[in-house]
């Protein structure tokens, strides 16, 4: 009879495999089992159909992500290979989107970990519609102001500013 190993069903997403060929992995001893079965080519092709899933399949597409990092800096990729760029051309998303990924699925509590970059990113969505809607001058906009005014005018400005603020 075989060894088999199961995957955390949290984890596994409807379409990955539920059931993995204990032989056919690899633990890298720090609690990450990689699939040597799968080429690096055929684990990108997976992330992106995780990713366009959007949200309820994120934890998924973090675990691939950790996975991949793994892989990519235990050379399988080349020796010398950076994981983010390696992944960043894969991709073609920035650095910030892998290492958010990557530190989802290495916190103890992955669920946990996803909520909290659920409100980050909601937050950062907040500004960037309030800046878009006018409500929040664009920094370049104040830079730009005070950059135009003489500088006792600055100074006042900053008084006001640590008045109302009790700074």
């Amino acid at each position: 009879m075989e060894n088999l190993i199961e995957i955390e069903p949290s984890y596994a997403s409807p379409g990955a495999l539920a059931v993995r060929k204990q032989r056919d992995s690899v633990s890298n001893g720090k609690g990450v089992v990689t699939d040597r079965w799968r080429t690096l080519d055929e684990l990108v092709s997976e992330i992106r159909a995780e990713a366009r899933e959007g949200d309820e399949r994120l934890l998924a597409t973090a675990m691939l992500v950790r996975e991949l990092r793994h892989r990519i800096q235990a050379g399988e990729a080349g020796v010398g290979v950076k994981w983010t760029e390696w992944g960043q051309t894969k991709f073609q998303k920035g650095a910030t989107w892998l290492n958010e990924l990557n530190a989802i699925a290495s916190a103890k509590d992955p669920s946990k970990a996803l909520a909290h970059y659920r409100q980050k990113a909601a937050e950062r969505q907040k500004r960037r519609n309030d800046r878009r809607n006018g409500a929040e001058p664009d920094r370049r906009d104040v830079i730009e102001l005070v950059r135009s005014m003489k500088l006792d005018h600055v100074r006042k400005v900053r008084q006001h500013i640590r008045y109302l603020t009790g700074a």
